[in-house]
């Protein structure tokens, strides 16, 4: 079941400042001459259609405003609005220039019926400043025709039988086909799909060529049609103006929300999180001030990115005002959910976001941090500022040890730390760095004294002597 939205006027909606309201045409050049390729609703009242002259445009509208098309912002555009889709369908594809198609079999368990998917994603392209026809068929070049070319718009078609009867009553104007051709058509009074489904098949192909069979063939689920699907980049890049020049963070900060947003609704259409995100900060004439901002845990919460953002920008002196910014995100992570529930020790404790907190205030490199190293030597097995924190040891080895091992006493074969020290748990022989010049061979043991302090002291093997390492809690 594939749904199409087929962005009629997408040339008119990448300009900012577009309202349907304006007397407004985009044009391009087309074999030397410039034709008007997409017009206002206002404009089109006024007569003016595709296809048509610039001259005869501003002959019909003398007050047309005509824009010259920005391909580029349009491909931009249509990629967005395929990842913002995604959320939708786990297959997406995009058809340049205006054409999205969505396999919708498996969403309707999640979004509802057909028509109810088609209400969602018109209002959420609404939102976003975009007008979509839109049409659902048993295949995908179906769905096409019928949004492009079908009187009525969002039509609905889910039986494979209804599918003949539908599309013979669109213009033969819904096939690709060069200009000679459709004229060639056209003068032979075929007028509709259906004049062209009753001709012999072999005639037809001989007199238009055999992509007319396979275009008909694929919109009646008879031949295969390839579809290839969009993927988005790991990666995420967005900007926004600020409505005026600012150096106050709460205009910035403003500003920045709206990107968040989209970042949060890319990552959750993904299932993806991000632990460091950077703010370019654009200014007139100057080099743009880096603002990075990191998270102690992978998330997509937008209410944590904007109040850490927020307190960067506080303690930032910014050399101009900002007139743009920018967000960025390099690296993507799969999403965790975990639990909040106080019960389980699984859940995100409250901690790391004072953990943020402080960092972003104070700076990244303010907060330190424990985390493990691959060494089984005991000075070696640990890194400070570690950004993640690894695994931590077992039961059996203490997590504070002393700065350089003490000596103990020794009576009657038995190490004295206050008492005579009792056996616990061990021995656990270490036995490394022949290859860096801090070669070790000790047996450690978990003992107790008579106060009940657990401490591990090890026995060296070299020097054979005991000594006192660490302490347990």
């Amino acid at each position: 079941m594939w749904l199409c939205l087929y962005l009629e006027q997408l040339p008119l909606e990448v300009f900012p400042h577009f309202e349907p309201e304006d007397l407004v045409a985009v044009t391009d050049s087309i074999k030397a001459r410039t034709l008007v390729i997409s017009a206002s609703q206002a404009a089109m009242q006024q007569g003016v259609t595709a296809d048509m002259s610039v001259t005869a445009a501003h002959a019909i509208c003398p007050s047309l405003h005509v824009l010259p098309r920005d391909s580029r912002a349009e491909g931009h555009r249509l990629q967005w609005l395929a990842r913002w889709a995604s959320r939708f369908s786990s297959w997406v594809s995009v058809e340049p220039p205006h054409t999205i198609y969505l396999e919708i079999a498996g969403s309707r368990c999640l979004f509802g019926s057909p028509r109810e998917l088609q209400r969602s994603l018109r209002g959420g392209l609404g939102a976003h400043g975009h007008q979509a026809r839109t049409a659902v068929a048993p295949t995908a070049r179906a769905a096409g025709f019928l949004a492009r070319w079908a009187t009525h718009d969002a039509s609905l078609i889910e039986q494979a039988e209804s599918l003949h009867a539908a599309i013979g009553q669109l213009p033969i104007t819904a096939l690709e086909l060069p200009p000679k051709s459709a004229r060639r058509m056209t003068r032979s009074g075929l007028h509709t799909l259906q004049d062209l489904l009753r001709l012999p098949r072999d005639g037809l192909a001989r007199r238009f060529g055999q992509s007319v069979l396979e275009q008909l063939d694929q919109a009646l689920g008879k031949a295969p049609q390839a579809l290839p699907m969009f993927s988005t980049p790991q990666r995420f890049s967005a900007d926004v103006d600020l409505p005026q020049p600012s150096a106050a963070s709460p205009h910035i900060l403003a500003a920045a929300e709206h990107v968040l947003d989209q970042l949060c609704d890319y990552l959750r259409a993904h299932d993806r999180a991000v632990e460091r995100f950077i703010c370019r900060l654009f200014h007139h004439r100057r080099e743009a001030t880096l603002c990075q901002v990191g998270l102690r845990s992978p998330d997509r919460n937008p209410r944590r990115f904007s109040h850490l953002l927020a307190e960067h920008l506080n303690r930032m002196a910014l050399p101009a005002e900002v007139i743009a910014l920018r967000i960025e995100v390099s690296r993507l992570l799969p999403f965790d959910v975990g639990t909040t529930d106080w019960l389980d020790n699984r859940g995100t404790d409250d901690w790391l976001a004072t953990v943020e907190l402080w960092q972003a205030r104070l700076g990244m490199d303010a907060i330190r941090r424990l985390g493990t190293h691959a060494d089984h030597r005991p000075e070696y097995a640990f890194t400070v500022n570690a950004h993640d924190s690894g695994c931590w040891p077992s039961a059996s080895r203490p997590l504070y040890l002393l700065d350089s091992p003490s000596a103990l006493q020794v009576k009657d074969r038995t190490p004295i730390c206050g008492s005579a020290l009792t056996r616990i748990q061990g021995p656990e022989r270490i036995e490394q760095g022949w290859w860096d010049g801090v070669d070790i061979s000790r047996d450690y043991y978990v003992m107790s004294n008579s106060r009940g302090a657990r401490l591990w002291v090890y026995q060296d093997r070299r020097e054979l002597g005991w000594w006192l390492h660490g302490v347990f809690a």
